[in-house]
Parts: structure tokens; sequence; C-alpha cells
């Protein structure tokens, strides 16, 4: 642009001259050749429009010959086609529009014109005449129709051959017309193109003369400038060229300045970006500075994200040394709310902080007990137990939410040291909960207001010190059922015992009557047999008399004696009923610490993108359990299969649900194999399978999930009789398990279980983990569903959520299993990696 500037402001008129030239002599064509090809142009379409009426006349004369001289009767009554078109009367409007055009050039005379016109008019009539005649043709006899075609096709005739002659003549001299004009403007157009090509080889000399002007000129100075502007773009900073001031190249060569100072202090800033310093003033030069621009915005988007990085590092950092910290106090309640305050107080700088458990005994209203303090005033606490429905405490656990105060009143906490008392300026109440359900209070109290990530951790630790106590109520309510339980069937098998000794005692007291009665019988009939021989013998038959009478009474006795046993037999019964229900209650209750032992959703909605769980234990709890839990940057999820099912199961799934988080918690292993490995060891010696004949153990499926970047993650699978299924590339895979068990008979030195690695897709590629139940269900025909229909299920649904994908394999169970019982506990969880 600089150098077309210049070249108008140095030969502006020159320019403006030679651009009037050029101009004119393309406006004098422009006119010349429109001015000669208006008139060709207007003789050859009346030359088209002549041609196209002769042909549409001829068409109707065909027309007029084809019904006029039929097939059939038949026919001619189909017919219906009409004679005379409407595009005739269009072509003759366009001929119409030369009438001017041709008695100028004395094609025909006016009168010849008019002439022509009223031929059209009269020909239109008879054609209509005679298409009249045709549809009325069924109406009369063969001859009188011939005889009227005749006439009228006579006429017809007559106007034909002098329309067509007419329109011949114009079309002859038409063409001798237009052959004539192209002729003469072919002689014009040589002589007009030869002057022309002479102006336009002058001007184009002109031009060339002017631009090797201005490029000996300008050629130095431009080539400076654009070695200048290489340079630049090669991250240099070059010396600009020395141009006087005033000259249009001197504005460029200053841009080009400005554009190295733009570079180099967006450099710099970028710089500083790398180094971790967002706190450097760089403002953009515009609204239209992009760049600039866009750089703040991401090193306003970089300072958020290090900040939110460090809260989380923060948050992550403090959990983990609060299990840690708890893990080692988890026997006592009241320990473990002790480490916990002391844990808070110092991690978040706290002036007080407190926990309060919540406590529901069975026969009194619940309240709120103080389960460990710190920093308060003792004369204050001096009341251990507090009222649900009264004050911060009662509203929390309402609400079931945090209670964040800041305007406090002026003698509601201080804490005291040996310069004096301090009233804090914040407290919060955060309730700890777990499934819904409030296990306790935390109160704490700051010198400042905290922020909303502080909060967030002790929402987190709420969750974890709920966990915990509910952990350890859960324990001690095991242990005194265990006890109860031990108890119970002790009683059990004694009852059972003397209620089969009752039994046994009351078919011998039966067998007896029955023995009496039939010698009763024999004796009665004896005696009616001999009623007359043994007449004499009166005495004799007195005494057997007093006999019989004496045997009804030991069947009387033995009657009562009867009676008794059935009301035995009816009170041990009612025992037994009784028994039976505080067996279920306790099998109820063993469900819901079952329940505890399970990992909750929220753990679960934190840990995975999208996850599905199918639990559908045989009994009221299940020999099957699910398991989960994060170490660093390791999750780990497991579907373990225990041996039988019912209570018997359910203590082994809680011993192995135990003995997992111990190895992996406390022991730190994290390799699958070697997990399973001391897991079996664990097993066989918490069961001592090595000094009795206990078989009992677990099949498990178990995986170590580990993020690699935003699109990979590391799956770790070890599995003992379970395999892994997994659905990656648009494809379910299948991945076997090891040939052995966790615990059991052991016939080999050593058990050593393989670990599979797989590199899978994240947010895409899905693992699932599952006993045996789901497939071993069988239908109505007493077939098993098998593992190629599981397959072939999760094949069919992979592509859709989890949530839908649980509803449809449950559906596809549903329907294959019918009415028929089912077998075994069922437990299938699938995992979006």
């Amino acid at each position: 642009m600089t150098r077309i500037r210049f070249l108008f402001q140095r030969f502006k008129y020159q320019l403006l001259a030679l651009n009037v030239v050029y101009i004119g002599l393309f406006v004098f064509y422009g006119i010349f050749a429109s001015r000669s090809s208006a008139g060709l142009r207007q003789a050859q379409d009346l030359n088209y429009y002549t041609q196209q009426l002769l042909g549409e006349l001829h068409q109707v004369k065909s027309h007029l010959m084809n019904r006029l001289v039929p097939a059939s009767t038949t026919d001619i009554n189909t017919t219906s086609q009409h004679l005379w078109q409407a595009k005739i009367a269009r072509t003759w409007q366009q001929i119409h529009s030369c009438e001017a055009y041709l008695i100028n050039n004395e094609y025909l005379s006016y009168a010849d014109w008019e002439l022509l016109q009223q031929n059209l008019i009269r020909y239109q009539d008879v054609v209509s005449q005679l298409e009249l005649l045709l549809r009325d043709k069924s109406a009369l006899n063969l001859s009188q129709v011939i005889r009227k075609q005749a006439k009228v096709f006579a006429l017809e005739q007559n106007i034909h051959k002098a329309m067509v002659l007419q329109l011949t003549i114009i079309l002859e001299k038409n063409q001798q017309y237009i052959r004539q004009r192209q002729a003469n403007d072919q002689h014009q157009t040589q002589a007009f193109n030869q002057y022309l090509w002479f102006f336009i080889a002058l001007c184009l000399v002109t031009s060339i003369a002017i631009s090797y002007y201005f490029f000996v000129q300008f050629s130095s100075k431009v080539d400076q400038i654009s070695t200048f502007f290489k340079q630049l773009m090669r991250g240099n900073r070059p010396t600009p060229p020395t141009i006087a001031p005033g000259n249009e190249l001197y504005e460029v060569v200053h841009l080009g300045q400005k554009i190295t100072d733009y570079i180099q202090n967006t450099s710099q800033f970028v710089d500083s970006l790398k180094q971790g310093d967002y706190t450097q003033n760089f403002a953009p030069l515009g609204k239209k500075d992009t760049l600039r621009q866009n750089l703040v915005e991401l090193a306003q988007n970089l300072k958020k994200y290090q900040q939110e990085e460090q809260v989380a590092q923060w948050q992550n950092q403090g959990l983990l040394k609060f299990r840690n910290q708890i893990r080692q106090h988890s026997q006592q309640i009241g320990d473990l709310c002790q480490e916990a305050v002391v844990f808070l107080a110092n991690y978040l700088e706290a002036a007080q902080c407190a926990i309060y458990t919540l406590e529901t005994p069975e026969k009194t209203q619940p309240y709120f007990e103080l389960g460990a303090f710190l920093a308060y005033d003792r004369v204050r606490y001096a009341q251990k137990k507090f009222c649900t429905q009264e004050g911060l405490l009662g509203r929390v656990m309402f609400e079931k939410k945090n209670i964040y105060l800041t305007d406090l009143p002026c003698n509601y906490l201080k804490v005291k040291s040996g310069l004096g008392d301090m009233p804090p300026k914040a407290l919060l109440l955060i309730p700890c909960m777990t499934q819904d359900k409030i296990e306790g209070v935390l109160e704490m109290a700051f010198f400042d207001t905290i922020t909303d990530s502080q909060v967030a951790f002790l929402e987190k630790i709420g969750e974890d010190i709920a966990n915990s106590i509910a952990n350890l109520r859960v324990s001690k309510k095991t242990h005194y059922l265990l006890e109860i339980y031990k108890l119970q069937t002790e009683e059990l098998s004694a009852a059972e015992e003397a209620m089969v000794q009752h039994v046994e005692e009351l078919e011998t007291t039966q067998v007896k009557m029955r023995e009496r009665e039939v010698q009763l019988e024999i004796s009665h009939e004896e005696l009616s047999v001999k009623n007359d021989i043994l007449k004499d013998q009166s005495v004799s038959l007195e005494k057997s008399y007093q006999e019989i009478k004496e045997k009804e009474e030991e069947l009387r006795t033995s009657m009562h004696q009867l009676e008794e046993v059935q009301q035995i037999l009816v009170q041990e019964k009612e025992k037994l009923e009784h028994q039976n229900k505080l067996i279920t209650s306790s099998i109820k209750y063993a469900q819901t610490i079952q329940q505890a032992i399970l990992p909750h959703k929220g753990v679960l909605n934190s840990l995975f993108s999208g996850y599905f769980v199918i639990y559908q234990p045989k009994d009221i709890v299940s020999g099957d359990f699910y398991w989960t839990i994060q170490l660093q940057q390791y999750v780990f999820v497991a579907a373990v299969d225990c041996t039988g099912h019912g209570v018997p199961g359910a203590f082994m799934s809680m011993i192995g649900s135990n003995l997992l988080n111990q190895i992996v918690s406390e022991n730190g292993i994290t390799d699958p194999g070697q997990i399973l490995g001391e897991l079996h060891l664990k097993i066989r010696s918490r069961l001592k399978q090595a000094e009795k004949r206990n078989s009992d153990g677990m099949d498990i499926c178990l995986c170590r999930i580990e993020k690699i970047n935003h699109q990979q993650c590391e799956v770790l699978f070890a599995g003992a009789k379970r395999p892994l299924y997994y659905a990656h590339q648009n494809k379910i895979h299948k991945l076997k398990g090891d040939r052995m068990s966790i615990g059991g008979v052991q016939l080999e030195t050593e058990r050593i279980f393989s670990t599979h690695k797989l590199s899978l897709d994240r947010h895409k590629d899905t693992i699932y983990l599952s006993s045996d139940g789901f497939a071993d269900i069988p239908n109505e025909r007493r077939r098993n569903f098998g593992e190629r229909r599981l397959l072939k299920a999760l094949d069919a649904h992979k592509h859709k959520p989890m949530s839908m994908q649980k509803i449809a394999l449950q559906e596809t169970l549903s329907e294959f299993q019918g009415n028929t019982e089912q077998r075994d506990d069922i437990t299938l969880v699938g995992v979006k990696v």
C-alpha cells in the first residue's frame, strides 16, 4: 500500500491521463460492439420465432390430419388434445414485436402484414370449427361428417398455404439480411481491432517505462526494508534502515520498530509465565489486541489453577495425614475423637475444637455426648451431655447442614492463655454424616474467618469421622451379636435334644397303648366265646374283670401322660419360634452390618466417573461383597465370592473386607498378585486351616487403576478363579485369572498369583468384575444363564450410560430367570475407567 500511495503522489497526473485513455478506449469499443450487435440480434430473434411459428403451424396441420383419418370411432372419441395451442399465440406476440423492423426493411408491405394477421385469426377460427366438428362426430352419420370435414378442410388448406408462403418470404429475406450484416460487422471489427491493438501497445509501453523508473528509484530502499522484516520474522532484533522522515517508507520502518518492541515485551511476559511469575504488569494495546488479551487470560487461568492445585494438595495431604492418624487409634471412640481434635486444631490453626458424638439409647431420648475438646473452658463443659433439640447442635441435627457464624456474642466463647482472654471471630459446626445419618458434630472456633476450601476440607474430615465412629459401633455391635448368636445356638441345640427325647418317649407310650388295646380286644372276644363255658367259673371271671379294670386305669394313666407330653411339645415349639425370631432379627442386623462394610455411594462417586453395582444376596445376608479403596494415586476395586451364602458367607465377607483393608492400607502392598497372595496366607492363618480340616475360602477379581494422563490409564488385574471382562475399542474382552482360590486346602508349597497389565482409554473403556452367581442363575428349564450370554449382554449394552447398563442387565437376567428360585448370591460391578 505504501508503494501504491507513493506512485499516485509522484505520477498522479500521468496515471490519471493513462487511465482516462484506457477507459475511453473500452467505452468506445463497448458502444461500437453494442450498436453493431443490436440489429443483428433482432434479426436473429425474428429468424428464430418465424421458424418456430412455421413448425407450430405444421404441427397443427399434422394433428388435424391425424384426427380427420382416425383408426376407429373409439380413437376419435378418446382424443382430448386441443389443436390450437397457447404457445402459438406467444410465438406470434414475439413476431408482432418486430413489426416496425419488418416494414422498415421492406420484408412485407403494410397491407401484406395486415393480411398475415387476418389469415392467422381466420386460421385459428377454422381450426376451432374442425375441432368442434370432430368432437360431435358421434351424433352424425359417417357421410355427413365427411362432407362437412371436406368443406372446412378446403378453407383451412387455403389459409395455411397463404400463411406459410408469407412466413417463408419473411424467413428468406431475413436470412439474407443476417448474412450481409455479419459480413459488414466482421469487416468493421477487423479495422477497429487494428486501431485498438495499437493504442493498447502504446499504453503498455508507457506503463512499463513508469514501472521501470519506479523500480530504479526505490528498489534499494525496498530491499533494505524487506531484509529488516525478514530478520524480524526469524526472531531477531535487527537495526532499522535509515530513511529520512516525511517519506512514506519511513512510516513502514517506524511500524517495524514498534512491532519489534511489541514482540520483545510479549516474549518477556511469556518467559515470566514459564518461571511461574503471574504478577507482571502486562496490558493489551487496545480492544483488538487479541494476542495480549489471550496471554493475560492465560496468566489469570494459570494463577487460578496454581491456587486450586495448592488447595487440592493441601486438602489431600491433610486427609492422608488425618486418616493415618486415626487409623492408629481406631479401637475406642474416645481415643479417636481426641486424636482428631488435636490434629485438626494444629493443622488448621484453630482456636478451639470439639467433637460431639450422637448417642441413641433404646429406652431414652437421643443426646449429644462430648467426645473430646481442646482449648475450651472446662467450666463451660462440665456438662458432658446435650439435648438434640436445643442450641446449635440441635439445629445442625435438624437441618443436616453446616453452620458458619462470624458475628458471635461477646460471652459465647473465650480462649484463655497466659496473656489473657480473647474471643474468636468465627465459629463452624459441621455434621459428621455417613449414608445420610448423623454420627456426631464437629465444632471449631477461629481467630479469623476461613475459606470455602477449608470448609470443604472439614466436610470430608466430618465424613471420615462419621465412618470411623460408625465402624467402631458396628464392630462393637457385631461382637455383641456374635456372643448372643453363640449362646442362642447352644440353647437351641439343647432344646432340640430335649425335644427329640420327648418325641421318642411319646412314640414308646403310643406303641404300648396300641398293644394294650389289642390285648383288650382279644380278651373281650375270648370272654364272649367262652361266656357259656365259664358261667361256672364266676369267681375267675370276676378276677378277670378286676384285671380289666386295672388295665383300663393304666390306659387312662397313659393317656394323661400323653396329654402332658403334648403340652410339653407345644411349649418347646413356642420356644423354638421365639428363638427363630431372635435369630432372624440378629441376621437382619447382620445385614445392616454387612451393608456398612460395603463402599458408600459417595465414595464410589468420588473415585469413578461412572459405575453401577448389581448386588442381589440369595438370603438376607450375602457371601458376596464388593470392595474399593484409594491409596495415593491408586484406586483399588474388587468383587469377592466367599464360600457358601447366608450367615457363614457373611462372616467370611467381613473377614475378607477387613483383611483387604489391612493389607492395602496398613501394609502398603499395591501389586494385585501380591495382595491375593498375602490375603491367602492371612485367611489360612485366621481360620487355622493348617491345623483343622477347614476348606472355607473365596474367589476374587481384583483391579488396581492408575491415571497415566488425560487420555490413558493403567489397570493391573489379578484373579483367583475369577476372570475380568472389559470393553475396549468397541469390543468385549475376557482376561482369565489363576485357577486357584483364596484359602482352603493347600497341597502346593507356595501359592503365587499372576498380575496382568492393561492400557485402557479414560472415560471410554469399562471394566466388569463379577462373582459366579450371575452366570449360574437357572431358568425354568434348569439351564444356566452362562458366561456366553453374559458376554453377549455386556457387548449389547456397552455403549449405554452406566445406569442404563445396570437396568438393561437386570431386565435381561429377570427375563431369563422367570419364576425360578435364585441359586447363589449375585454381584456384578461395572466401572468406567
